[in-house]
């Protein structure tokens, strides 16, 4: 069967079983909420494990899970995404040479991992102003500059990027924000949503200090076992995501139009770019962008439409799917790429 993970606690876990509910994906369990394997009630051929969102992250860079539900700042710690694709603060996630394929960035669980200096730091606002005082700190203290992190992988990728060599990392096993006033560092790099956590401590976000923004994401694992079963699972689950992402975009008109005005009528929808255009003796029905539809509405009684009525869409299922096709493409580039460099037979 096909393996997704979800978060298996707080509000991870239930705005995820959101967004799968909302695309007509119920989670479900068999033994109530405190089983940690469940499936899909629309599409049994799923089984959905509950994990910590850093469990996630590892399974889905090992193979062992198919899909997962996990922050961006865990996948791109635990090495999803490669090194050295460009600065990190403008993109600061690729699928280059990397082993998930991002299906949909989730839009909740947002936070910044960021580098912060104690506020009594006047002149230091920028990664410049801390690389100078990073050689100071040296000459009067004879020992390296400390940041403290969860992250560290993150960390030293980006202070790399910014050409900082004199430096050391302490790994933080607790709240990382206390660690200036409590002298085990100098600096942070931490993880923050609105910053107050970080101000309550007397901190202060360096000014060009963003390492990445992160979110929770959907996605696939390059090095879990693909087989047929599995492709299937798959593309009916993403159908499923993408009907409900098409139906966000579109807007369904109907109605009605007096006689001798149907050519007039397929003009205006041929104008706008209407879709999946029905007709009848007297009657149509299509889809159009919803940004266009109250202009549509009136260009078609204009055009000679008696009534014209305008519906939100639940879903709206498409015979071709990019999005499930774009995992397909890349997936396949990646065998192949594989197979010259002789990684697999």
């Amino acid at each position: 069967m096909l393996t997704l993970a979800i978060p298996s606690k707080g509000r991870l876990k239930e705005k995820t079983e959101n967004f799968l509910k909302q695309a007509g994906l119920p989670v479900a369990t068999e033994g109530g909420e405190r089983e940690y394997v469940g499936f899909l009630e629309n599409s049994p051929d799923v089984r959905v494990v509950f994990l910590q969102a850093a469990e996630i992250a590892r399974r889905l860079i090992a193979g062992t899970v198919d899909l997962g539900v996990t922050g961006a700042d865990l996948l791109g710690e635990y090495g999803a995404f490669p090194d050295d694709e460009g600065d990190m603060r403008d993109e600061p996630i690729s699928l280059k040479d990397g082993c998930v394929h991002i299906f949909k960035k989730l839009d909740f669980g947002k936070a910044d991992l960021v580098i912060s200096v104690p506020e009594m730091w006047i002149d230091v606002h920028t990664m410049e102003d801390l690389d100078d005082i990073t050689w100071f700190f040296r000459k009067k203290h004879g020992r390296r500059f400390r940041i403290a992190t969860k992250y560290l992988h993150l960390t030293n990728m980006f202070l790399r990027k910014n050409g900082f060599t004199d430096y050391r990392i302490i790994e933080s096993q607790g709240a990382t924000e206390g660690a200036p006033g409590s002298g085990a560092a100098e600096a942070v790099a931490d993880i923050t949503e609105t910053g107050s956590t970080l101000r309550a401590n007397r901190l202060k976000i360096i000014s060009d200090g963003l390492i990445l923004q992160s979110q929770a994401l959907l996605v696939a694992s390059y090095r879990a076992h693909w087989n047929d079963e599995k492709y299937a699972a798959l593309r009916r689950m993403i159908d499923f995501i993408s009907a409900e992402n098409a139906a966000n975009s579109v807007t369904e008109i109907s109605g009605s139009f007096a006689p001798g005005c149907k050519s007039e009528i397929i003009n205006c929808m041929i104008q706008f770019k209407a879709e999946e255009i029905l007709f009848s003796d007297s009657g149509f029905l299509c889809l159009i962008e919803q940004n266009k539809s109250s202009r549509f509405s009136e260009m078609l009684r204009a055009s000679g439409a008696k009534t014209v009525t305008s519906r939100p869409c639940a879903s709206v299922f498409r015979a071709d799917n990019p999005m499930y096709d774009g995992f397909l493409e890349a997936l396949n580039k990646k065998t192949a790429d594989k197979s010259k460099t002789g990684l697999v037979a």
